[in-house]
């Protein structure tokens, strides 16, 4: 049977570096994950831990490298965390020609089932890197939660209690919480 020790071996042995595979099993050390643990029962609440992990202890090229190879690895093994983490959602936006000669909405239509699938993705950041970055520490954590598990209203309180023009809010917002996002860094 697959372990993470064995899993975290392999990455080490593919990148041909000793001293990044000594450092990738002091992420997982750091992270708490156990040895043993059958990398299909790695999920994503464990994952947030190894990537913040990453974040901080590898640069960011090394990062997306070792990120790139543990979903592969865990691809073979037949985990589902691969599939949940690298299945972005984007939404239909109007083409940049139409843009210029119109005032019309960029973003043509959200999926309410595709909108819970990208949040999904949110890792649940115990020192969330969005929420710092967000001039108004939007907490994205709760907001994306509540999307995921398809309660909308309760989001948008969140939004609202907050924000009380969200049209204008979204049109201006540069995603200062995307660029500094824990997956966005090594992804």
């Amino acid at each position: 049977m697959e372990t993470m020790s064995s899993l975290i071996s392999r990455i080490g042995e593919e990148l041909r570096s000793p001293e990044l595979a000594e450092r990738i099993k002091k992420i997982f050390e750091k992270a708490g994950i156990p040895w043993d643990l059958n990398p299909t029962d790695l999920d994503i609440n464990r994952f947030e831990a190894v990537a913040n992990s990453m974040i901080e202890e590898l640069d960011p090229s090394e990062g997306r490298l070792v990120y790139g190879k543990l979903l592969e690895k865990l691809r073979e093994c037949g985990s589902r965390l691969p599939e949940i983490l690298e299945e972005k959602v984007f939404p239909e936006k109007l083409p940049p020609e139409k843009r210029k000669e119109s005032f019309g909405e960029i973003v043509l239509h959200v999926d309410p089932e595709e909108a819970a699938e990208e949040a999904k993705r949110c890792l649940r950041c115990r020192n969330p890197r969005c929420v710092e970055a967000c001039p108004l520490h939007f907490p994205v954590p709760a907001f994306l939660k509540l999307t995921a598990e398809k309660k909308f209203d309760n989001a948008c309180r969140i939004f609202l209690s907050l924000i009380p023009t969200p049209a204008t809010c979204s049109r201006i917002c540069i995603g200062y919480c995307e660029e500094a996002c824990t997956l966005n860094q090594l992804a």
